[in-house]
């Protein structure tokens, strides 16, 4: 182990070239290691065994975290991920089905007003029962919802784009607004009638 001037510790070996494995309790391949390539760090069992999962405890990381290993939740009983906008902490979601709860004091809302959409908007809405690519979900499972398309042709406020300005993502908690904005325009309708017919 050197600190060049710069005051970076750099691992090396007796022949002071960088290390490719760090090994702990042993040199055999029967202990743990941490192992370089020229592309990642990787956290082994043994020298030559998979990739083992890497637990930490407390600490800050910055940067993007990339998990390669993620699986369909489909078999476990699970809950969002959530993060505190303030301190970035991470944190199991508490809403209905384990979702993130969200910020919605008036506290932090500073414009606020009520929703010109209703049940004209809906009524272009198009539901629709579809299964996603293999890159993006599990293509043999038949799911219902709308497409981010779709939805920029009745409730755009709730489309986001990509980089090409393609439309990419449909806010579905976004409609529920829109829904009870609906049933409540459909009972002034009915109010209105009952008044007619009595």
């Amino acid at each position: 182990m050197i600190s060049p001037s710069d005051g970076v510790i750099e691992l090396t070996n007796n022949a002071q070239t960088a290390f490719t494995r760090l090994q702990f309790g042993g040199t055999t391949s029967s202990f743990p290691a941490i192992r370089r390539t020229t592309t990642a760090l990787n956290v082994v069992l043994a020298d030559n065994s998979a990739d083992a999962a890497m637990t930490a405890a407390g600490g800050t990381f910055s940067g993007a975290l990339i998990n390669t290993g993620i699986t369909t939740d489909a078999t476990h009983t699970d809950s969002s991920v959530c993060q505190d906008t303030t301190t970035h902490q991470f944190y199991a979601g508490s809403g209905a089905a384990g979702i993130c709860l969200g910020t919605s004091s008036e506290r932090y809302k500073p414009y606020i007003a009520d929703i010109e959409v209703g049940l004209d908007e809906l009524m272009r809405l198009r539901p629709v029962q579809y299964k996603l690519d293999a890159e993006h979900g599990d293509p043999n499972k038949l799911l219902y919802g709308f497409s981010a398309e779709q939805g920029e042709g009745s409730l755009p406020k709730l489309v986001g784009y990509d980089a090409k300005g393609r439309p990419n993502t449909f806010d579905y908690l976004g409609v529920v607004s829109v829904l009870v904005r609906t049933v409540q325009q459909q009972q002034v309708q009915l109010k209105a009638l009952e008044a007619r017919i009595h």
